[in-house]
């Protein structure tokens, strides 16, 4: 009596089977179906409730036996409407899988994890028997790809990443010029060693905030840190820095803050319990107190830095 191969299903005639029918035996269950493992090519467009099952019968042609498969979305009532499951076989196989359909799609055996391919992606996969899981992923050689590089994860690189092109992280948040080095930030460059410059330094100004009218307390202060604040209100006004060395307000915070008036001050007070402003003339440096405020007269100009909790320094002309 024939049997048929773990994996694959393929016909194993025994002594003396077929005779007569030995061609037929072999082309169908055994010839068919190698063709069907190595090169063959499946279109799944058939979906019920964005559910399809392969199958691979002893000794048949079946599409769970495929080498390629191609994931359509479909029409009508069986279309692919949501997010897809195909569940395969639970035997060792290799599979390429095409989603040619508009859904995100999970390759798995029923009831398992799988792997999802999103729309319009191509992957190797490998039945280990149990489940599907990725077929590539690991490449310890030299890899050269002439298209874009798309990663959906995390990425690890052991080595050196050489890259001769441009390089920029989500459009323009992050890009660095191939052929010259140079380097964009869009956002803030926090930096915990040493940084050397070995050229000059230059940046853009500091932002500039008109502050025609109102009083401002921490809250606002808060919102303005880093940025210039140019006071032309008429009248004498007030701002309250928040509590020095928070989360908010970590120890390098500044503000500089121009009285652009003729007749008005403006008081600088502490907002936190304990925090100190301590002046730095230039020639001596006072302690403040929580209760001794700063004065920036009108005309004058100053800088606020936060150097550790509780304190505050302030410089510049026109302040007392």
């Amino acid at each position: 009596m024939a049997t048929y191969t773990d994996s694959l299903g393929l016909v194993k005639p025994a002594a003396g089977d077929g005779t007569g029918t030995w061609g037929t035996t072999i082309n169908a269950s055994l010839t068919d179906l190698l063709e069907q493992a190595i090169a063959g090519r499946s279109v799944i467009n058939t979906w019920s409730s964005n559910l399809a099952t392969l199958t691979a019968s002893n000794g048949a042609v079946g599409d769970g036996r495929a080498a390629i498969l191609q994931l359509d979305t479909g029409t009508g009532g069986s279309a692919l409407t949501g997010a897809g499951t195909l569940n395969v076989p639970d035997k060792s196989k290799v599979f390429v899988v095409f989603n040619n359909s508009n859904q995100i799609v999970t390759v798995k055996v029923g009831g398992l994890t799988g792997v999802a391919i999103p729309a319009g992606k191509t992957s190797i996969l490998h039945s280990n028997g149990t489940d599907i899981i990725d077929g590539v992923n690991n490449i310890t050689g030299n890899a050269t790809m002439g298209g874009t590089l798309g990663v959906t994860g995390n990425a690890t690189v052991g080595g050196t990443l050489g890259v001769t092109g441009n390089v920029s992280v989500n459009t323009n948040k992050f890009t660095v010029a191939g052929s010259t080095g140079n380097t964009v930030v869009a956002g803030t460059l926090a930096v915990t060693g040493v940084t050397t410059a070995t050229g000059g330094l230059t940046g853009s100004p500091t932002a500039n905030v008109l502050a025609p009218t109102a009083n401002k307390d921490a809250t606002a202060m808060t919102a303005l840190v880093g940025q210039r604040i140019i006071s032309t209100a008429s009248g004498d006004t007030t701002y309250t820095l928040p509590d020095a060395a928070t989360a908010a307000i970590p120890v390098g915070s500044t503000w500089v803050i121009v009285n652009a008036h003729a007749t008005a001050d403006i008081t600088i007070e502490s907002g936190g319990t304990d925090d100190v402003i301590a002046l730095c003339s230039g020639a001596a440096y006072t302690p403040g107190s929580t209760s001794t405020d700063r004065t920036i007269v009108q005309g004058g100009v100053a800088e606020i830095v936060c150097v550790q909790a509780n304190l505050y320094v302030i410089f510049g002309g026109g302040v007392s």
